[in-house]
């Protein structure tokens, strides 16, 4: 029999204390099932529930002014309710909550629970249990009486949602809901009405208690119950300022923010906070958020939202409101436990057999101390392995080595049971795949989420897991293992597996110093065999990952000094360095030469090129000085390595030379560029990309110098040499021409220019593809060609391809992206066209704000548009924060 409940979502704890009166009937009726509708003024009747009514003997309304408020009986639901009534397929029973008039409602007529008169919330009840009971009782005779005894069909073959809502919700939960999820029902009603209530002091709502305790599901419940009243639920872990600034970078994709692409986290941050702020209709949930004073960097002053925490922090200060999470009774713990573990069906199980099962499980909740995720891992562990509870609880109390012992604080001996219980899962797995145990020692050293599989197909030898390697069927049957006894969290759409932190944590604290030392090393060296060449862009994608993998594992290197931990630091801090990530890539380059000449001495050649590599990112953030020092020395180290007469000598003097060409230092960089260039011919003869290169370079200095004609000699030079080159030099031979269009263009020699800057686009789209930055060169150099006369259409049209691919390929804040925006804005202004240059214009200074990059551009640009619509006080004002900056960098 199928019991249909429609209340009000204001009347959810009352339905909540009802539906509990009614649990004791539906397992002893094993054919009774109850299904809750809850209903609210904004609730759309989309005839989700028609299909669901058909199976329905009994509607109860649970009566009160919200409930009439919601207009339930003028809609088309309840007109099939009262057709099947007619037909008597349905009964209906009007259930009064609290006080209300119900003079004229279509069911004023029918006899009302629990007395007719009285209402539950009345004063007449000693207890509203009393009316509950009451009404259960009434229920009880109506159910038996409806009931023949061949009525034993299955449930409604659908799943009955809560509500349905015409909003399409912004939803980010990454759990899925939790089908035994137990005993917290008055909590989360309680959560909602507080919510809800006008005199609540604040919006954020913290769930606090111990690690395990359940605060995580609670939220979960919490958001799929309660979905449909929000323009957007979102979920952050916001366990340390650096997962939560990724998830907040995540919250700005899901959301359509223009920051989303931003590389700086926190611009990214300022751009989620801006939207909280200023949108309302939201809930989002910080889970496993301990460190309180986060929450001052992550949420705005005032927001419209609801804020949900889970902490094990109980000092909230005025940040939220404390709403502490106890540990299950011992009789729900044990329920949890039966259910979980696929013991107990309550529409099965005899009554006489439950009570021997509750006894048997509640001696284990006791055990672990009534901790929930204590409880679900004990139970994944009967499931799997067939033990019996008795079993269980032997090999618990006999194995006391394996738990952490620390005791007298709360939180200790919540550490020791969940490790307890980590261990005992991971126990049976080792038993059964060797594989699948070094699997898991390694992920405790990665971020916990989003682990590629690729880290174990491609780096199996290097993580002594050669069976692995190449072999996704063997890493199958690896995760299935684990997945087993919920140890990880599978994605296979992304080739991803996430790991508990934990149980990340508990394996860590297993292992030795020297086993310790051994797998973060064995992960050291696949991590560097599976990040790609970061120098490639369309690798950029993996590398965002990868790099969080390589941030997380290098916390634990401590003084480790291996070539591939040096090799990984210069390519993640390569990486890095594309993304304006300038603090943290610098350590790494840093951090990447001082382990080289630790392990080689400060005269070797994998020294010299990470002195290359350092120098030119310094030279690329105009600090000229420190440059020069890193790149006169890595051209010492290859002299002194190979003599005057070699490639990687050659490859020096170039890089020095580009650095004294961008200090105008022009005499000493032709010396080099010169020596570069006798070095490659020497070596390599005229028909070689170095030479075409170190032409392209001689010509460019000239160039710089107004010496045209020898400019033209050596660009000329080099592209006779260069098209006669194979397809991997006519990247170099893109550049010659585009360095010929420039200065064709220089003499007004506009139809020859444009030639030049044409087969230097092809070149650059047959090499690197239509949508690579590479080609945005050629493009915004044609632009402004076109530009100069006056050809705007032209000119917007390749100004706007060049922005398309920059954001596409970059993100819509790279710093790259900022050019892209000034030009396509000084297009339009030099056209007059004010009002669509400013809104670029805007964007671009909110872009290298954000990232303190390239300001001064973008003021002096600004500036004259405001200029030029007589706004000259706004200019003046940006003119001198641009003077400021430029005395500043003096």
């Amino acid at each position: 029999m199928e019991v249909f409940c429609v209340y009000a979502r204001q009347d959810e704890r009352l339905w909540r204390r009802l539906e509990k009166h009614l649990k004791g009937l539906c397992l002893q009726n094993g054919s009774l099932r109850l299904y809750g509708r809850m209903l609210g003024e904004d609730t759309v009747y989309s005839g989700t529930y028609d299909v669901y009514l058909n199976y329905v003997s009994l509607v109860l309304l649970l009566l009160s002014p919200d409930f009439m408020a919601t207009g339930y009986c003028n809609s088309p639901e309840w007109q099939l309710i009262i057709e099947r009534q007619s037909t008597q397929e349905m009964r209906i029973v009007p259930i009064r909550l609290r006080p209300v008039d119900i003079r004229g409602a279509p069911f004023a007529h029918l006899k009302m629970l629990p007395d007719n008169v009285n209402a539950v919330t009345d004063k007449i009840w000693r207890t509203q249990d009393g009316a509950f009971y009451k009404i259960a009782i009434a229920l009880r005779q109506i159910i038996e009486a409806n009931t023949s005894p061949e009525d034993t069909a299955s449930p409604i073959p659908f799943s009955l949602p809560v509500i349905t809502s015409a909003k399409q919700v912004a939803w980010n939960v990454r759990y899925s809901p939790n089908p035994y999820f137990i005993g917290r029902d008055e909590l989360i009603a309680r959560l909602h009405e507080t919510y809800h209530a006008h005199n609540m002091r604040s919006r954020a709502i913290a769930l606090c208690g111990i690690g395990g305790i359940g605060k995580t599901q609670i939220a979960i419940e919490y958001a799929y119950r309660y979905k449909s009243e929000y323009g957007a639920v979102l979920w952050t872990d916001a366990s340390s300022w650096q997962a939560l600034s990724l998830s907040y970078v995540y919250l700005a994709d899901i959301l359509g923010l223009a920051a989303r692409h931003c590389q700086e986290r926190p611009a990214v941050i300022q751009a989620v906070r801006r939207w909280l702020a200023e949108s309302k209709g939201w809930l989002l949930i910080l889970d496993n958020l301990d460190e309180i004073k986060l929450l001052s960097s992550f949420l705005p002053e005032n927001y419209r939202g609801h804020v949900l925490i889970t902490t094990q922090s109980s000092v909230l200060g005025t940040f939220a409101q404390s709403c502490p999470v106890t540990l299950l009774e011992q009789n729900v713990g044990a329920r949890l436990l039966l259910q979980r573990a696929h013991l107990l069906d309550p529409y099965q199980v005899p009554a006489e057999d439950f009570g021997a099962l509750e006894e048997a499980a509640s001696k284990i909740v006791k055990a672990v101390s009534g901790l929930p995720l204590a409880i679900d891992q004990a139970a994944a562990y009967i499931e799997e392995t067939g033990c019996s509870l008795q079993n269980y609880l032997d090999f618990y109390q006999k194995n006391p080595d394996v738990l952490i012992a620390k005791r007298g604080m709360l939180a200790t001996d919540h550490l020791e049971a969940v490790t307890k219980t980590f261990l005992l899962a991971f126990g049976k797995v080792k038993q059964i795949s060797s594989t699948a145990a070094q699997l898991l020692y390694i992920s405790a050293f990665l971020y916990s989420d989003s682990i590629p599989e690729q880290i174990f197909t491609v780096g199996g030898i290097e993580l002594g897991l050669p069976e692995l390697t190449n072999n996704s069927l063997a890493l199958n049957e690896v995760l299935r293992s684990l997945r087993s006894y919920s140890l990880v969290q599978r994605d296979g759409e992304r080739e991803t597996f996430s790991v508990h932190p934990m149980l990340q944590i508990v394996l860590r604290s297993v292992l030795s110093a020297d086993e310790e030392k051994l797998l973060i090393e064995q992960v050291i060296k696949a991590l560097n065999k599976v990040f790609p060449d970061p120098r490639d862009i369309n690798n950029w994608p993996v590398c965002k990952n990868y790099t969080l993998h390589v941030q997380s594992c290098l916390k634990y290197c401590g003084d480790l000094i291996l070539h591939e931990l040096a090799f990984l630091y210069n390519k993640s801090g390569y990486y890095l360095s594309t993304q304006a990530q300038y603090d943290t890539a610098n350590a790494f380059l840093q951090k990447s030469l001082t382990i080289l000449e630790r392990l080689h001495g400060d005269r070797h050649a994998d020294v010299a090129s990470m002195l290359n590599t350092l120098g030119d990112f310094y030279a690329n953030q105009d600090k000229y000085e420190q440059a020069e020092k890193l790149l006169r020395r890595a051209l010492a180290i290859f002299e002194d390595l190979y003599g005057p007469i070699h490639p990687e000598v050659a490859y020096s003097l170039n890089h020095l030379a580009v650095l004294y060409r961008y200090q105008g230092k022009y005499k000493q960089a032709e010396r080099l560029l010169q020596r570069a260039l006798d070095i490659n011919k020497q070596v390599f003869g005229s028909k070689h990309t170095l030479v075409v290169r170190s032409l392209n370079n001689l010509g460019k200095l000239y160039m710089d110098q107004g010496k045209r004609k020898l400019a033209e000699k050596f660009l000329r030079q080099a592209l006779a040499f260069g098209e006669q080159l194979a397809e991997p030099g006519r990247a170099d031979v893109a550049r010659v021409l585009n360095n010929l269009a420039g200065m064709a263009a220089d003499q007004g020699k506009y139809k020859q220019a444009e030639e030049f800057y044409w087969r230097s686009i092809a070149l650059n789209e047959q090499v690197f593809g239509f949508d690579h930055p590479a080609v945005t060169t050629g493009l915004n150099n044609l632009a402004w060609l076109y530009v100069e006369q006056n050809i705007y259409e032209q000119a917007e049209n390749l100004f706007k391809r060049s922005l398309f691919i920059r954001e596409k390929a970059l993100g819509e804040d790279h710093p790259e992206v900022v050019f892209c925006l000034v030009n396509l804005a000084s297009c339009y202004r030099n056209q007059g066209k004010y009002a669509e240059a400013e809104p670029l214009y805007r964007r671009a200074l909110d872009i290298v704000e954000q990232l303190d990059t390239d300001v001064v551009v973008v003021l002096e640009n600004y500036a004259e548009l405001l200029r030029q619509t007589g706004r000259e006080d706004e200019a003046r004002v940006l003119e001198s924060r641009a003077l400021t900056i430029r005395l500043r960098e003096l």
